[in-house]
């Protein structure tokens, strides 16, 4: 049996234009933020890797397509297809471009004011070439890679004169939250997590007619309470929320409900109020669910509501193993 032998692939252009490179940098943009949305590493990763390239070979094919050959072949017939000279090349041949690593090299030297993350921008492109590995990155580090990128990314786009809303659309929230330098890890997840969930309610949406999604979405909503475990909710109250990713006003805050001392400002009296203190948010049309005081906050979502009208009821809790309900 013979030995197995590693086969490369080489992209054979016979032309190369600006228009053609920046249209599929931004649509392998638009793939690895939407498998970062999926917590899908390896594709984010490996599509921001060839988004980037594409860029950078726009931004060179912006000034001049000859920026684009390969000198180390050092074949005219390559430049004459690149300046869009082909009909003066030799008879099949076929135009070479430089590699992704190279592309951002030139760009450094060619385009004022670039400042690449060496380090993370290699790993990337090591990582697009199969020489390294995504599984061997942590979760933060994935997450640099990723922040590298974009930030490399939103100045050469901007170097063509493409406004960020032509770039992003749908993600710029996800895109300013990765990379931030002032939000946390929980943070980050949260927007992530509301992306998504924005993401496949509207494809949801776009299947049922309108006229029937408040019946459905109503359904929904009712449906997701009833899912959470037992153990999870019992002896907690729930009031109606507005939905941070689908804007759903049907949505619910889930906590326990205690009564409280609130001062009147400047003086020494106190009123006692009934007030809950959300722990969870469940949302049944999008399927976002938080918990805790950091996902909540995460989503700017109210922690502690003030319930004036509320008169305990002692129904409302679990008596025993096998009897509960929520209000």
């Amino acid at each position: 049996m013979r030995p197995l032998r590693r086969i490369s692939t080489v992209v054979q252009v016979t032309t190369v234009n600006r228009d053609q490179l920046l249209a599929s940098a931004k649509d392998y943009a638009d793939r690895a933020l939407k498998s970062y949305t999926n917590e899908d590493s390896k594709a984010a990763l490996t599509d921001a890797a060839v988004s980037l390239e594409h860029l950078s070979k726009a931004a060179l094919c912006n000034i001049n397509p000859a920026l684009l050959v390969d000198l180390r072949k050092g074949n005219l017939d390559h430049l004459l297809h690149l300046i869009g000279e082909g009909g003066r090349a030799s008879a099949g041949s076929i135009a070479f471009t430089v590699s992704g690593a190279e592309a951002i090299e030139r760009v450094k030297q060619v385009v004022s004011g670039i400042i690449v993350p060496q380090e993370q921008i290699t790993k990337l492109i090591r990582l697009r070439n199969g020489v390294l590995h995504v599984g061997t990155f942590q979760q933060q580090e994935s997450h640099q890679l990723l922040a590298a990128y974009l930030r490399l990314s939103k100045r050469l786009f901007a170097e063509l004169g493409v406004a960020e809303a032509d770039v992003w659309g749908e993600h710029q929230d996800v895109v300013d939250s990765v990379i931030s330098e002032t939000l946390d890890e929980v943070q980050r997840d949260v927007r992530r997590r509301i992306a998504k969930a924005r993401r496949d309610v509207e494809k949801l949406r776009a299947k049922i007619p309108e006229r029937q999604r408040p019946f459905l979405t109503a359904r929904l909503q009712s449906e997701a309470l009833t899912k959470l475990p037992r153990s999870t909710i019992q002896g907690l109250h729930s009031v109606m929320t507005t939905c941070p990713s689908c804007g759903d006003e049907g949505a619910s805050s889930l906590g326990h409900v205690e009564l409280t001392a609130v001062a009147e400002v400047g003086t020494d009296n106190f009123e006692q109020l009934w007030a809950m203190i959300v722990e969870f948010f469940v949302c049944g049309v999008c399927d976002l669910h938080l918990q805790g005081r950091d996902e909540l906050d995460a989503a700017e979502l109210l922690t502690f509501i003030e319930m004036p009208d509320y008169e305990p009821d002692f129904d409302d809790y679990i008596d025993d193993d096998d009897s509960w309900t929520i209000d």
